[in-house]
């Protein structure tokens, strides 16, 4: 029982997050501009309307009459404006879903390609699953229950502390952290497979109506701990996580105009995560600006960067860097990524030198290492599909 409350108060609290209310509320809030709007500009002219639509109906019109012979002729000052009011209502409200749908489309098309693409990449492998209505369903309290025991305990516990703290005062948090964590035994956990290369190339499409098509290219690639981090992350850089002095930027939107941004990077884990390529277009040109993220990545794995690329992606990592610490937030970020992925103590101390020692000849090795250009997963959401 203390499981349920404890979930319900968490998704209650999802729920008073500033931007799920204000989600929830878009269509309210368009409703009430609508009507707003249309009640300053349309009232009078509106009202007028029915006055006259009703006094064409004869019918009507002599119900209207036999009410005023009767005293009651104010009425009609009453039942005109409810009419306008029923009238319109059912019209603001369809216009406001509608405009809400619309803007939710990128949203929910991006959602489609993202898991399309995580069962194309990872197949059975955990990070491929996707929580569905189903798989909730079959969750029960006991199962959660089982799962806390087992997996959440302090013997597995890594925990980091940044701040105005001596050791004393750490041991002292950290212990009453992990209080109520504590296990009786701490046997090993049945170890996770690796995340399996793809056996080839595939492509999937999904139609939808929708006047731009989302495209993810990629493929399984690196654990956090692949000695080459470094080699790829630089390399990357180049390649599309640069922005708009990548390579993938300067082929498919500079020179060719096929998108408004297109993207790559790795995410490492504990196990391999996936190479992503991604980008939208409009669905009458998808093909194309696949084809083309296909050759410019297929290019790089096979010769690498230029000179002049590696230098300046290195020159805008270094003199970045300081911006990945400058607050204890990214701090604690960076200390709790060395404690889970146990890098060395040293990792950020050396970070900048690791990253100028990156060679040429390291990008074009690790690149083809760990990408198969002719062996990776595409997936385009939108347009009329196949």
């Amino acid at each position: 029982m203390r499981l349920f409350l404890d979930s319900f108060w968490r998704a209650f609290a999802y729920c008073l997050m500033p931007r799920v209310m204000l989600l929830s509320l878009l269509p309210l809030a368009m409703l009430l501009v609508l009507s707003v709007s249309w009640g300053y500009f349309y009232w009078s002219p509106t009202q007028d309307w029915v006055r006259d639509m009703l006094a064409s109906w004869q019918v009507l019109q002599g119900m209207l009459d036999w009410l005023q012979d009767k005293g009651a002729g104010e009425l009609q000052a009453v039942v005109i404006p409810l009419v306008v009011i029923f009238a319109i209502t059912p019209i603001l409200v369809v216009i406001s879903l509608l405009a809400v749908s619309l803007m939710m489309t990128p949203a929910l098309v991006d959602l489609v390609v993202q898991r399309r693409f995580a069962q194309a990449v990872y197949g059975s492998h955990p990070y491929g699953f996707d929580v569905t209505p189903d798989t909730l369903a079959r969750i029960a309290v006991t199962d959660m229950a089982t799962w806390w025991q087992r997996h959440v305990r302090a013997c597995d516990a890594r925990v980091s502390l940044v701040g105005a703290v001596d050791r004393a005062q750490a041991d002292a948090i950290v212990t009453q952290l992990l209080a109520g964590i504590q296990r009786a035994q701490c046997e090993k956990l049945p170890a996770v497979p690796e995340v399996a290369a793809l056996p080839g190339a595939t492509d999937q499409r999904v139609p939808m109506a929708t006047a731009q098509a989302h495209v993810m290219l990629g493929q399984p690639g690196h654990r956090r701990d692949d000695p080459d981090f470094f080699s790829l992350r630089v390399g990357n850089y180049v390649l599309g996580g640069g922005g708009f002095v990548s390579r993938l930027t300067t082929e498919v939107r500079e020179k060719r105009g096929l998108t408004y941004g297109v993207y790559s990077y790795f995410s490492p884990g504990m196990h391999a995560g996936a190479f992503t390529v991604g980008l939208q277009t409009r669905s009458d040109q998808a093909d194309q600006a696949l084809a083309l993220a296909r050759d410019v990545v297929a290019g790089f794995v096979a010769n690498g960067p230029t000179d002049a690329e590696l230098a300046a992606a290195k020159d805008n990592l270094v003199n970045g860097f300081v911006l990945r610490i400058d607050t204890n937030r990214k701090l604690l970020d960076n200390v709790a990524n060395i404690a889970w992925y146990s890098l060395p103590a040293d990792y950020l101390q050396t970070w900048t030198q690791q990253v100028q020692a990156v060679t040429v000849a390291d990008v074009r090795r690790a690149f083809q290492r760990v990408l198969q250009p002719g062996a990776m997963a595409s997936v385009v959401v939108g347009g009329a599909g196949s």
